[in-house]
């Protein structure tokens, strides 16, 4: 009937309980317990919670033990990572609260064989968490003075991190020096990666007319990968045009997108910056020819009305001209108008007898 055999492995991990162990038997997401995603849990609250089960396995007596419960922030276990492949320093940065039923502090229970106590942790990332899983553990411990001789029970936690969205941000280091036509100027820059995932980002640079800007990073590539919370350095080289002019101000606009062979991401995630550069020249002869050379609008409206003031006084003075030119001719021709007036010379045919028809005799009686 064919190959009946039928084999599988079981992987499991074996952990003696000293006589104390403890179980999760709720946390913030359900299932399955001892395991949350953070993202569900946050969703609706600000802490990861865990209601978690001690008990006091031992079967036989009634001595009531002390068991301390070490909050994980002080379990090396969870922070050192010299030690532990798994520890992140980080842990001890994040907020434990241990509290019983009554919500009062319960850093420590006393139980008698077969007893059990329920108690709730409360987990608040307050540090930079990368994404995946990360299990811390929870120790109870026996409460006695010689730890090598305490017996304890390590209960693993383990939360899962979802991926952030791109947060980049780019950064100047190194000042901005002015630039004469044709001047070369490096900056350093970086540029920040504030997601907890690893991005792949592009750098590139942006100017306009005939400048040129450059961007290449330290390993001489426009792509860089940007590990989680980290950062990487590059330069930016830029060329002044020779048209620039004296005074001069050119924005270069750096840029540093994100990429991904599983998304695309939209253009709010690309961060970008500004670079202003001044152009300075220190020749006055040097600022003239180039002034001349490469005018800006501003002088070639100026020099157009200086060429404008320039017809209108040459005009002007041609016109005054002309008009005492004219001015002159009529007080000549008024001068010669307004001479005396000399009577016609009387000939010997005009006489000054008179006829008798003009005599008119007056009777004085």
């Amino acid at each position: 009937m064919g190959n009946s055999t039928q084999k599988a492995t079981i992987a499991f991990t074996i952990q003696r309980t000293f006589g104390i162990q403890a179980e999760v038997v709720y946390d913030c997401d359900a299932t399955p317990f001892g395991h949350v995603e953070a993202d569900i849990c946050l969703n609706s609250a600000d802490k990861i919670s865990f209601d978690i089960d001690i008990t006091n396995t031992m079967a036989e007596g009634n001595t009531v033990t002390d068991w301390l419960i070490v909050n994980p922030k002080d379990l090396d276990r969870n922070t050192n990572e010299d030690l532990y492949p798994d520890a992140n320093e980080n842990y001890s940065l994040w907020m434990y609260e241990i509290t019983d039923t009554n919500e009062d502090p319960s850093p420590r229970v006393q139980l008698a064989p077969g007893d059990s106590q329920l108690i709730n942790l409360d987990i608040t990332l307050t540090a930079q968490v990368p994404e995946g899983n990360h299990t811390i553990y929870l120790r109870i411990r026996e409460d006695i003075s010689d730890l090598s001789l305490a017996r304890y029970f390590d209960l693993p936690l383990t939360i899962l991190i979802g991926k952030d969205k791109p947060q980049l941000s780019i950064h100047q280091i190194t000042q901005i020096h002015a630039l004469q036509p044709g001047g070369i100027s490096e900056i350093q820059m970086k540029v920040k990666n504030g997601g907890n995932t690893d991005v792949m980002v592009l750098l590139d640079v942006d100017v306009s007319g005939d400048w040129d800007a450059d961007v290449v990073s330290q390993n001489g590539a426009q792509v860089v990968t940007v590990r989680a919370f980290s950062e990487v350095s590059f330069t930016v080289t830029i060329t002044a045009g020779q048209s620039a002019l004296n005074g001069d101000q050119k924005e270069v606009v750096v840029t540093a997108k994100p990429l991904s062979e599983e998304e695309s991401f939209g253009e709010q995630y690309t961060a970008e910056k500004t670079l202003t550069i001044q152009v300075s020249m220190n020749s006055i002869t040097e600022i003239i020819v180039n002034e001349l050379t490469n005018p800006r609008p501003a002088t070639i409206a100026i020099g157009l009305g200086m060429i404008i003031l320039l017809v209108a006084a040459v005009s002007g003075r041609r016109n005054r001209i002309e008009y005492v030119d004219v001015w002159v001719d009529d007080d000549e021709e008024e001068d010669e108008d307004d001479g005396l007036e000399i009577p016609d010379l009387v000939s010997s045919e005009d006489d000054d007898s008179y006829d008798d028809d003009d005599i008119e005799l007056v009777d004085l009686d």
